[in-house]
């Protein structure tokens, strides 16, 4: 029977983010439909969702294509498919669909049996004289355990494993997040049973899916636990991947541009704006000059010519530079850390690149060893065809790399996805340094290791954090910052963690 369809017509821009939020969520294996395009594999480490003033912006990139597009209403919905209204940048409206195309059949059909049963039969054929228990599918959302990988505890001998495998069919995107699945199912087991020794961790994922896992496994700590990747094929092959053997593709962060000066009249311009209440320039990793207010961009400067707008691009004129003046008024009166009204969209939009605008200010008040040299923001890491966005880059006092991702909201995802982009800047560091002094040519860079800083309010970081960051090598430079929850007001410091320490309470008293 085909699951149920609600005709909606959601229009709040909050409301439509969460519920793309729960779809891909939910969904094993989500693809973006549009009439006249191929299908999009929507993989979360190749989308990015933002909330703007008239709906959300959806960005997503990947080997069949990109797409841009700003999604202003969600017409109908059920477990399977999400029908959307949005509209092309500068083109007309269009309808598009997120489906989960693992739905259409059961996973795992190929071979005629469940996601549960193919992965028995593989352990069987792999591990012949092991014993599987505590086989599942399903989601447990009391320990954080995803329902797109299949889980269970191999014993062999006197020792266990645990296993996480994610199924046939399933997106690049769950393929990527099975190392966080499998160290909170390792964690678990190990908790509710402290006299069974497991041992380790062991990944099973589809072939071709292997390389970044491979590649993140490397820096966990191997005196917390053992770690082995395997693949497989539909056909029931598998192959233990010996995570030396992985080949390191090629780290790539960039582009990276100078600066060009500004003429007289768009100097003039850029004076005048800076000179309104709350308006900030930021000076992008590509060269761009981006103009916001508390993080929402209204103008931008590229080769010699400044365009405005919040929703479209529009070349600055003399004639209309007045407009952008009125824009960015506007902002400034409803985008205010002491506004009385907070449901306004312009309130709400960005809330992540609100708190990245609190950080660029004060920074120093967050760490008082940064501050000194330009922060880099969106800057772009790529390895293969996978590419990370890194929230702000910077260096420390001693010119020591320093990665900042930023978060607003709980996020299971964050340390697994912040250890990714750390690996791709070491890689960077060791093959092409000169890439990286272009960004910051009056300091001399460190070859030490980046920092890896993670931010966000002091209760906003996912319970899990802590825990998975117990696997990480104690070689990787990770602290946290709880900021307090008013930080649109003024950003305060609650606590300064290395590595996965606890804060001494989670109280968050608000100094207002």
């Amino acid at each position: 029977m085909p699951p149920a369809t609600k005709r909606r017509n959601l229009q709040d821009p909050q409301q439509i983010l969460e519920a793309l939020e729960s779809f891909l969520t939910a969904a094993r294996s989500p693809a973006l439909i549009e009439s006249g395009r191929p299908a999009i594999t929507v993989d979360r480490d190749r989308i990015r969702l933002d909330v703007s003033v008239r709906g959300v912006i959806l960005e997503i990139w990947g080997p069949e294509g990109t797409a841009v597009r700003r999604v202003t209403s969600i017409i109908s919905h059920s477990r399977t498919k999400l029908e959307l209204q949005a509209a092309r940048f500068a083109g007309a409206d269009i309808r598009l669909a997120l489906v989960d195309s693992a739905a259409r059949s059961t996973v795992g059909s190929t071979v005629g049996h469940s996601s549960e049963a193919f992965l028995q039969r593989l352990l069987s054929r792999e591990f012949p004289g092991s014993r599987v228990s505590r086989m599942s599918g399903s989601s447990d959302l009391q320990n954080s355990l995803s329902g797109r990988h299949v889980r269970c505890l191999m014993q062999e001998k006197k020792v266990a494993w645990a296993i996480a495998a994610a199924p046939p069919l399933s997106s690049a995107d769950a393929s990527n997040s099975t190392i966080t699945t499998g160290l909170l199912w390792l964690r678990l087991l190990r908790e509710r049973n402290p006299r069974q020794p497991v041992i380790g961790l062991r990944l099973l994922l589809p072939l071709g899916r292997e390389t970044r896992t491979a590649r993140l496994l490397r820096f966990l700590d191997a005196e917390v636990a053992a770690y082995e990747l395997y693949v497989y094929d539909l056909a029931g092959s598998v192959r233990k991947v010996e995570l030396s053997d992985v080949g390191n593709q090629e780290s790539r962060l960039g582009p990276h541009r100078a600066t060009v000066e500004l003429g007289k009249r768009l100097q003039d311009w850029v004076e005048r704006l800076e000179a309104l209440d709350q308006v900030e320039t930021v000076i992008q990793a590509n060269g761009v000059r981006s103009m916001r207010v508390w993080g929402l961009e209204f103008a931008t400067i590229q080769r010699h010519q400044m365009h405005f707008g919040l929703e479209t691009s529009v070349p600055v004129t003399t004639a209309n530079f007045s407009q952008v003046i009125q824009i960015a008024q506007e902002l400034a009166t409803f985008r205010n850390p002491g506004a009385k009204t907070r449901s306004h969209p312009l309130y709400r939009a960005l809330p992540e690149r609100w708190l990245e605008s609190q950080l660029r200010r004060h920074i120093a008040a967050s760490d008082p060893s940064l501050g000194h040299n330009p922060i880099f923001g969106q800057s772009i890491a790529t390895q293969g065809i996978d590419r990370g966005i890194i929230d702000l880059l910077t260096l420390d006092q001693s010119g020591r790399l320093v990665i900042i991702e930023v978060k607003e909201t709980s996020s299971l995802q964050l340390p697994i996805q912040s250890l990714d982009y750390w690996t791709q800047v070491v890689g960077q560091i060791q093959t092409r340094p000169e890439s990286i002094q272009r960004l910051f040519p009056a300091q001399r860079i460190s070859r030490s290791s980046p920092r890896l800083l993670l931010i966000a309010p002091s209760l906003g970081f996912h319970p899990s954090t802590e825990h998975l960051l117990q696997f990480f090598s104690a070689a990787i430079p990770l602290e946290r910052i709880g900021v307090n929850s008013d930080w649109r007001l003024k950003l305060r410091k609650r606590y300064h963690l290395i590595g996965p320490s606890r804060p001494d309470t989670l109280n968050d008293r608000s100094d207002r």
